[in-house]
């Protein structure tokens, strides 16, 4: 057993309440806190240091005073039930609480569920009807019972399994399923189901937090009997009172509960089917409005929201959650055995909707509608007995139908100009780098995105057979942008979308247009880049969170791999053919890299053959095919050096003649040199870094200041440019640290104060960017220090103050943030506490003094 619902972090008013209301009634945020470090810090803060410790101890005191659990066995222990001693809450519902305990006599660890002591002789007869159902099912995928008892004090208690890998629910959240693991899962499922209607059950609850996994294995397990229902129902449940979760319920469980049978399961199965394949449920809202959704609509295809689902699968799915129970499989014995025939790769039994009969359930939705819609087809087919006496009248309106399905063609063809202006104007490299919010610069990118999915509609479905797909070439284009500024989710949405479009044509060697085999191998790196090495550019202030797509892993290698091979076969001596390849081979030895395998002499062979490739002795070479061929170099040369910095000049230095070199041929073309001028103030930056790394401070000082002068130029000629200036902030802020560690900290100071200056702009710009504000709070008790070191004590007050102040901002549910946050704090008034005596703020010592009061005393943790 593990617990089913997690609940968010509870206000300041509600966390201090909690220590003087019921423990059963509070036992939800115990258990919370129990959890969670960053509500255990807040509140020794807001109860005047009053340890948690001491709050944890009070509320297990009086859970088990007020829950009537027997005293403890053991010291450690909140209480006992019988031979079972109670460790810990685990989860709590609206009938019962779950503990963690441990079985004394058998030495195993289990989880035992208690009804509440407040609860109505109903809930408790519920129980013991989920006992007894438990009771008569003994299967590997249902959770089996250990024993049932009742307390001297009259608790009355069940006895599992102690199950710690997580729910279904959980592990969605976590990571999409492959078709595979889905059905597999579902499968598993079915005959768990399959043996409870067997013993006259049905669950009626079906759903990924009542579906818990085995830690070694991950078996499914179905849990939760507390809805219940036998063949001969026992009263509990009123005719007209609906039980179950809404986003899970059959039709018939939802109107008529009279009609509940084994096929009600059947179809909540068939529904946690489908949010295994496309990560959401079919219908979602209010309550009462997904009811009706399920009683009236018909679900969108799961091909629809991820087109990697077989169609097989798909027609499994859907014949699960037919709206008619007659319509469903007849028993769950027959939903498993069709999974698996799809398993096997053998033919399912199951057979998609025909459209006639999407039809038949359209018309049942909407009789009027219906009804409106065959009037005028009568009406139709008589005007077109009619119409026969008007042939040459006919003749005549299809000349006028070409005329204009011709202006229409012209029509659309104008638009598409219109969208490649746009495209050019707001995805430029001048606009797209502008300082902006990242809800702002995401809501841009996902406008675009849907404008195109809007305009696909229309787009021919073989274009990408017949000639360059220039749908593709916009989403392509849209996908490199929104990676470059680190909108890494649009950029997925929109590769997915190329690799949906020429995928199919990937088998047929002779079918594709050499451009559409570069857009899928751009589409499938630019997909392995994100999803797999998001984090990992030595150079980005941001970090991108981990996302990923629908693709799994084994189908981008494949065909990435395929692509590059068949650009490699078409245009074997096509300068874009050999960046393809190293780009490529880059890109999947990083992924296949292993501990035996030292990547440093990968990279090595590859930048070797770079330095061979025909494109780089070109003199013909396009100016963008030069950046691309730059910006890879510069990859692979930033991590050999990165892993090897004794031998760093070897390879950066080479690498500032090609930026240079390609800065100079853009030039000439009339076009900005903001790509390499970044390049270039990038390279620097690690030339300097690896100078300190060295102990070279005086080399590493000329660097970071010639980085600094390139970066100085590009953000006076672009001061929006949110990139250049966030390398700016990166650049002086390295120079300032290697100006300290050679003992210069007025310097440092004021080399600091430049990167303050500039990081302010930049949070006007996105009040929200937490990453931002962190590194502000940083730099600022940087600032503190070099002003200390200075015996500048004015100033060592007004820089801590600022970062402790700033702090207050993280406060918020984001528990890394608020440890990082509270810990930084508290550092940033000691310091301040330890030279105020010296500064023009000593009146204000009772004040830091009692503000450090006001914090743990036994956190003792510094800043990261």
């Amino acid at each position: 057993m593990n617990s089913q619902e997690t609940i968010p972090c509870p206000d300041d008013f509600t966390l201090t309440q909690s220590l003087q209301g019921s423990a059963v009634a509070q036992s939800e945020i115990a258990a919370h806190v129990d959890q969670c470090s960053a509500c255990q810090l807040r509140l020794d803060q807001l109860t005047n240091c009053q340890s948690y410790v001491a709050a944890r101890d009070e509320w297990h005191r009086r859970g088990v005073e007020e829950s009537k659990l027997s005293p403890p066995l053991r010291s450690t222990d909140m209480g006992s039930l019988g031979d079972y001693a109670i460790e810990s809450v685990i989860g709590v519902g609206g009938m019962g609480i779950v503990y963690r305990g441990w079985d004394l006599a058998l030495e195993r660890p289990v989880a035992i569920k208690v009804v509440k002591p407040d609860q109505s002789a109903k809930s408790r007869q519920r129980f013991r009807r989920e006992s007894q159902a438990l009771a008569l099912i003994q299967h590997d995928h249902i959770v089996s019972i250990f024993a049932t008892g009742r307390s001297s004090e009259g608790l009355d208690y069940l006895v599992m399994p102690l199950l710690t890998g997580g729910s279904l629910k959980e592990l969605l959240a976590s990571r999409p399923l492959s078709s595979l693991e889905a059905a597999s899962l579902a499968k598993q499922i079915a005959h768990g189901l399959a043996a409870a209607h067997q013993q006259g059950l049905v669950h009626r609850d079906v759903k990924p937090a009542n579906i818990m996994l085995e830690t070694v294995g991950g078996r499914p397990k179905l849990m939760d009997f507390g809805l219940v229902r036998t063949n001969i129902e026992s009263g509990l449940t009123q005719v007209d009172m609906i039980c179950g979760t809404p986003e899970y319920m059959s039709p018939e469980q939802a109107v008529n509960t009279e009609r509940v049978d084994a096929r009600s399961d059947i179809y909540s199965l068939g529904v946690t089917l489908y949010e295994c394949l496309t990560g959401v449920p079919p219908y979602r809202g209010q309550p009462l409005e997904v009811l009706k959704q399920h009683c009236e609509s018909q679900p969108i295809d799961p091909s629809r929201l991820n087109s990697r689902i077989p169609k097989d699968l798909e027609t499994i799915c859907l014949k699960a959650m037919a709206r008619k129970p007659e319509m469903r499989y007849a028993n769950a014995q027959a939903l498993a055995e069709d999974l698996q025939r799809f398993l096997d790769s053998r033919p399912i039994l199951a057979k998609p909707i025909s459209q006639w009969v999407r039809l038949q359930l359209w018309c049942q939705r909407k009789p009027g509608l219906a009804l409106a819609l065959a009037a005028i087809f009568i009406l139709l087919l008589s005007g077109t007995t009619i119409s026969s006496f008007f042939w040459a009248r006919s003749e005549h309106n299809a000349k006028q139908s070409q005329q204009l399905a011709s202006e229409l063609t012209s029509n659309r063809e104008r638009l598409r100009e219109s969208v490649s202006r746009f495209q050019n104007k707001i995805f430029s490299d001048e606009a797209i780098h502008w300082q902006m919010s990242r809800e702002f610069r995401a809501a841009m990118f996902q406008d675009v995105i849907a404008f195109l999915d809007e305009f696909s509609t229309y787009e021919r479905q073989d274009s990408a057979a017949n000639g360059l797909d220039e749908l593709s070439e916009d989403y392509i284009r849209i996908a490199q942008s929104a990676y470059e500024v680190g909108e890494t989710a649009e950029a997925i949405v929109a590769s997915e979308r190329v690799v949906d479009r020429l995928s199919p044509w990937v088998d047929s060697e002779n079918s594709m247009h050499f451009d559409n085999w570069l857009m899928l191998n751009q589409a499938t790196r630019l997909l392995i880049d994100a999803q797999y090495f998001a984090d990992d550019d030595l150079l980005k202030l941001s970090r991108r969170a981990p996302v990923f797509g629908t693709l799994s892993q084994a189908t981008l290698i494949d065909l990435c791999e395929q692509s590059c091979k068949n650009l490699l076969r078409v245009e074997p001596n096509h300068p874009q053919s050999q960046v393809s390849q190293i780009a490529t081979e880059y890109s999947l030895l990083r992924l296949r890299q292993s501990a035996q395998e030292p990547l440093d002499d990968y990279l090595k062979s590859l930048q070797e053959l770079l330095n061979r490739s025909t494109v780089l002795r070109s003199n013909t070479v396009d100016h963008q095919l030069s950046l691309e061929i730059t910006k890879i170099a510069a990859r692979i040369t930033w991590e050999l050096t990165h892993r090897d910095p004794s031998s760093g000049d070897q390879w950066l230095a080479p690498l500032n003649y090609m930026i240079r070199k390609t800065r100079d041929l853009i030039l000439s073309n009339g076009t900005p040199v903001t790509a390499t001028d970044i390049l270039l103030a990038q390279n620097g930056l690690v030339r300097g870094q690896q100078a300190v790394k060295r102990g070279e401070l005086a080399k590493a000082l000329a660097e970071f200041q010639t980085a600094a002068l390139t970066i100085n130029e590009l953000m006076k000629l672009q001061p929006l440019n949110r990139e250049a200036s966030l390398l700016g902030v990166k650049i002086y802020a390295d120079w300032a640290e290697a100006l300290a560690l050679n003992q210069n900290f007025q310097g440092a100071q004021e080399v600091l104060d430049k990167v303050l200056r500039i990081h302010v702009s930049l949070i006007k710009t996105d009040p929200k960017d937490n990453d931002l504000r962190k590194m502000g709070i940083e730099y600022f008790c940087r600032y503190g220090e070099f002003s200390r070191q200075m015996s500048d004590h004015e100033w060592t007050v007004k820089s801590y103050a600022t970062a402790a102040g700033d702090c207050l901002l993280f406060w918020q549910p984001e528990s890394e943030l608020e440890q990082w946050a509270l810990a930084t704090r508290k550092h940033a008034v000691q310091q301040i506490l330890e030279v105020v005596d010296q500064s023009p703020f000593a009146a204000q010592r009772t004040h830091y003094e009692k503000m450090l009061a006001e914090m743990s005393p036994s956190d003792t943790r510094s800043p990261p």
